[in-house]
């Protein structure tokens, strides 16, 4: 399993790890944590052959049924 929280090292750092996770053989589930302004983006090009091969993509959205802002983050990151 790989957690991707949200980066504060920037959107470059953040989309080369997204697109190692998906190519990355050994993993079974990736978790993206929706509720924040996420510095990737969830590309059905990476995605698309990850879940080909097995991998469960986790989206956490339980913060957006909390709170406003989350929930304005968990819309747009949809988009």
């Amino acid at each position: 399993m790989l957690a991707l929280p949200t980066s504060t090292r920037g959107a470059a750092v953040a989309d080369d790890t997204f697109a190692a996770a998906c190519q990355r053989e050994d993993l079974d589930l990736v978790a993206i944590d929706a509720c924040a302004k996420l510095d990737f983006y969830v590309r059905p090009d990476l995605v698309g052959p990850a879940i080909k091969r097995g991998v469960f993509v986790e989206l956490r959205y339980a913060g957006a049924l909390r709170s406003g802002t989350c929930q304005q983050y968990f819309l747009s990151n949809a988009a």
